[in-house]
């Protein structure tokens, strides 16, 4: 009962912008978030970028914190939320490196499946494109041509650790891009079918 006592007056001080309220409540739930994250995802840094937005989004969303009955199912309600879309755009990226690797040309009938496709595929080319030429020559070996990590880094001529933090960031600005233009397409759909 105290601890419930002590972490509503955490929420009301970050409610109000309190830092170090925050910093304890994130040092607080943070190894299960990820623990959560990592048992989903089984990439670790992925498990990072959703552990990190979910404390982003509550953050951002302090305000409502005065208002939280349950902090445990509300920090768990927004992780799923979270992870959700990391998976749902992880699996899109799967799909487009998939039919990138494989380069093929589908004989659907149904021509909105080709367009969509191929929407898609242009996206995902698009945000390769924008990476550095580094990041952008690790992407494609790794993803399109599926070498092995050791196999780039005696390629290139980098270490290890180099190609998996050349990945590491590669991956998730790919992501990012894709995502954000996705979502932009379910904004303008939204938009057309529901106007």
């Amino acid at each position: 009962m105290i601890q419930e006592e002590n972490e509503k007056q955490q929420l009301l001080l970050i409610s109000k912008g309190n830092q170090i309220a925050f910093h304890e409540i994130y040092e607080k739930y943070k190894d299960k978030i990820y623990s959560f994250a990592m048992y989903l995802t089984h990439t670790d840094f992925l498990a990072e970028e959703i552990t990190q937005e979910v404390f982003i989004k509550i953050w951002t969303t302090r305000s409502n914190l005065t208002s939280v009955e349950s902090f445990k199912s509300y920090l768990l309600v927004i992780a799923r939320n979270v992870a959700s879309n990391h998976l749902k755009r992880y699996a899109l990226e799967r799909i487009i490196l998939t039919k990138l690797a494989d380069n093929s040309n589908t004989t659907e009938n149904d021509s909105d499946i080709q367009d969509e496709q191929n929407a898609l595929l242009k996206i995902h080319e698009e945000a390769i494109r924008l990476l550095s030429p580094q990041l952008q020559k690790v992407y494609i070996l790794h993803h399109i041509k599926r070498l092995k990590n050791k196999e780039i880094a005696d390629m290139l001529d980098i270490s290890l650790y180099t190609v998996k933090e050349y990945l590491k960031n590669a991956s998730k600005s790919v992501r990012k891009y894709v995502g954000d233009k996705i979502n932009i397409m379910i904004v303008l759909a939204l938009n057309i079918y529901l106007n």
